[in-house]
């Protein structure tokens, strides 16, 4: 009797190795390639059916826009540094906004007035610091003022934007949450907002409840082409665990900014730590990833029985953007910071008084740590627990999504949409489409295999079974409804206009 067939990774490549009478059982270069088909077929099911798929809700953060607290609470130029600015009222006077400086406007868009010219201008707020500088909040710019004097300058933070996840892929709904109340938002094509003026700036359109939703700008961060290195360190301190020593690859990301912890769930820094840290927030944006770096093995005791730490080699990315003299206000303040991943390859010996064994190694690089943007090394010494939840996800960029009225207040966002899936890398993987939609996607990688043969023909008739199952599936998946529900529906035909009639009736009267 035949067992249950299991469609994992590892089931949908033996199912096209049966299919295609293929058997390379000792060539790891065809599982990788079939796996690349299977990936491919995955990712393009999702384009062309969405429906195949399970939805995701998404909860997101909106914040109202942020104006001075009153007449005098002005910007002015810090130090004679052009991309460098610090309110003109300290940070104890009553009179002053309150800037927030935990990186949640990092990444944001801030107005400036320029007095001589009578116009406002765009810029990008690197970063906000409250700390050390004469009392001040200090802001930091993507571009120069035109002057290195200037004072007295207006100013106003526009955060009614937000950042779809980069990886979703089909929007069905945007609800908004207040209270107890939800009220579903309309979409908006960007030509209407425009033509309504409704995607006018902040300072001139009307505040409220947000009603309805339209797309804007999509935003980015070039990925690093930095190649990381990992190195091996025998000298004191050694590994410390808890974490278990092993083989390990290592890769990171620029990010910059970040979100509210609300709506995500990051895991703990390391067993003991009992409150969310900050560098597991979700960002405001990140870049797509690095090269990886050559396997390191830190399971080779020394001669006394210790085992090494491992040291990654980082870029300096606040040098490379200008920020990097210490005898300017903007030093060290680009903004930019670098999360470092890890995939943990083998799983050694735990040093210490820790007995920690039996780990999870999925084929997957996972966050570890968080830096700045000028630090080049990261000492990983088994310390840090890598956070299981926050595998490493190409990125691509982010749609942003504007609200009008602008938001008066903050508010949640609970968007329902479908995902793009993560790719299958682990042999026990299992695709997130319904189990009905299996043999699509094995047909659908059966085409890019013959394809890569040359077997034109093959291809040619994979693909239209492929065609035909899809066909199959959308009857059935592509709308909630019973099959046995009956339909009302109508034959086309013309149906005119009722003001077009009434014209018409005033006009032979």
């Amino acid at each position: 009797m035949a067992g249950l067939k299991t469609y994992n990774l590892a089931g949908l490549r033996s199912a096209i190795f049966s299919q295609a009478d293929w058997a390379p059982s000792n060539s790891p270069v065809a599982k990788d390639r079939v796996d690349e088909f299977i990936n491919r077929a995955y990712f393009r099911m999702a384009e062309e059916a969405p429906f195949l798929f399970f939805e995701s809700e998404i909860r997101m953060a909106i914040d109202p826009d942020v104006n001075k607290a009153s007449s005098t609470d002005l910007l002015r130029i810090s130090g004679g540094d052009a991309w460098s600015l610090e309110t003109e009222l300290t940070i104890a006077d009553p009179n002053v906004t309150q800037w927030n400086s935990d990186r949640l406007w990092d990444g944001r868009t801030i107005q400036l007035y320029d007095a001589d010219q009578e116009r406002w201008l765009k810029y990008t707020i690197r970063e906000v610091d409250a700390s050390g500088f004469g009392a001040r909040y200090k802001i930091f710019l993507d571009r120069p003022w035109k002057n290195t004097t200037d004072t007295g300058i207006d100013w106003f933070v526009e955060t009614h934007e937000f950042n779809l996840p980069q990886d979703a892929i089909e929007v069905r709904s945007m609800t908004l949450r207040r209270s107890t109340s939800m009220y579903p938002l309309s979409i908006l094509g960007q030509d209407s907002a425009e033509w309504s003026s409704l995607a006018n700036s902040g300072r001139i359109v009307s505040k409220g409840l947000p009603r309805w939703a339209f797309r804007r700008e999509h935003k980015s961060l070039r990925a690093p082409t930095f190649e990381p290195e990992a190195s091996i360190e025998y000298s004191a301190p050694n590994w410390v665990g808890p974490e278990p020593t092993g083989k390990f690859e290592y890769r990171f990301t620029y990010i910059w900014g970040k979100q509210e912890v609300w709506f995500h769930n990051p895991g703990p820094q390391t067993q003991a730590t009992l409150s969310a840290q900050e560098s597991r927030y979700q960002p405001y944006l990140e870049s797509p990833p690095s090269h990886k770096t050559d396997q390191i093995d830190s399971t080779i005791p020394d001669g006394g029985g210790a085992y090494p730490e491992i040291t990654i080699t980082l870029p300096d990315i606040d040098f490379t953007l200008g920020f990097g003299d210490a005898a300017t206000p903007r030093y060290h303040r680009s903004g930019i910071k670098k999360r470092i991943y890890r995939r943990r390859i083998t799983e050694g010996a735990t040093p210490g008084p820790f007995t920690t064994s039996n780990l999870e190694t999925p084929d997957d690089f996972f966050l570890l740590d968080e830096v700045d943007g000028h630090v080049t090394s990261y000492v990983d010494n088994g310390s840090v627990t890598p956070d299981y939840g926050v595998p490493l996800q190409p990125v691509h960029g982010y749609q942003t999504v504007r609200m009008w009225p602008t938001p008066d207040t903050n508010y949640t966002v609970e968007v329902r949409c479908v995902r793009r899936p993560k790719a299958l890398t682990d042999a026990q993987d299992y695709p997130l489409i319904h189990e009905d939609a299996m043999d699509c996607l094995i047909t659908r990688a059966l085409a890019y295999l013959y394809e890569s043969q040359g077997n034109a023909a093959m291809a040619q008739y994979s693909l239209t079974a492929y065609q035909e199952n899809l066909f199959a599936l959308g009857k059935r998946y592509g709308d909630l409804r019973s099959k046995s529900r009956p339909r009302r529906k109508r034959p086309a035909r013309v149906r005119r206009n009722i003001n077009l009639r009434r014209l018409l009736t005033i006009s032979e009267g």
